[in-house]
């Protein structure tokens, strides 16, 4: 396993009936759980996994990674829906998997140490509020329906309000990616942000700015 010589404390489960029952009687703790590297085809599916983590604890802050070598694009659409912050290819080097672990395991930290600051102050007498414990997004009152993904790309950009953060940046920062520019996890869901900005309100749909060779800015 090359995560535990990185330094990670690792769990190894090769059976996901008994990570869910270990999961639902407590013997492993849900909050205390950073990343979950989740391979799509367990005995019990990962997608039967996947769904099954999000109906139990709607609220996880745990960091689910798919671990497969057969996603298309649809699939993975339809598990980011779901609730998967990233894919890992099995043909990618491991290096790849412990930066992108690396990644998750600070960012899970940042969600645990409760990072609200002026900038969610001055969105919330905008209208916009970010909820880091329920993992939502409200507008006026209204929730905006964002993946898990979608939801970390905006908090991310939200944190970093005002200036322009690089393509590479975000994708290290949060994908543990930092040389690929991976279109399905981030250009096309900070696309869709902005639609979904803009159908609640036209004016909303300003706030995510892009600048060709620098970056992604949410404007304040």
């Amino acid at each position: 396993m090359i995560l535990e010589p990185a330094g990670f404390n690792v769990e190894l489960y090769s059976d996901s009936k008994v990570f869910l029952r270990d999961l639902s009687n407590s013997k492993l703790k849900e909050s205390t759980i950073a990343v979950l590297l989740l391979d799509i085809r367990m005995k019990v599916s990962g997608e039967r996994v996947l769904r099954k983590i999000k109906e139990s604890y709607p609220y996880t802050k745990m960091q689910i990674i798919i671990y497969s070598a057969e996603l298309d694009d649809e699939n993975k659409e339809y598990l980011t829906n779901m609730g998967a912050l990233g894919y890992f290819d099995k043909m990618m080097q491991p290096s790849d998997l412990v930066n992108m672990v690396k990644a998750r395991v600070n960012y899970f930290a940042l969600l645990h140490n409760g990072v609200l600051n002026k900038t969610l102050v001055r969105l919330e007498n905008a209208g916009i509020t970010i909820d880091e414990n329920t993992r939502k997004g409200y507008i006026n009152g209204r929730q905006l329906q964002l993946s898990a993904v979608q939801y970390d790309l905006l908090f991310y950009l939200i944190q970093n309000a005002g200036r322009y953060v690089h393509n590479n940046a975000i994708n290290r920062n949060l994908f543990g990616r930092p040389d690929r520019y991976d279109s399905d996890l981030f250009r096309s869901n900070i696309l869709v942000i902005r639609k979904k900005l803009r159908d609640f309100n036209k004016k909303y749909s300003d706030l995510l700015v892009s600048r060709r060779n620098t970056g992604w800015m949410f404007k304040v």
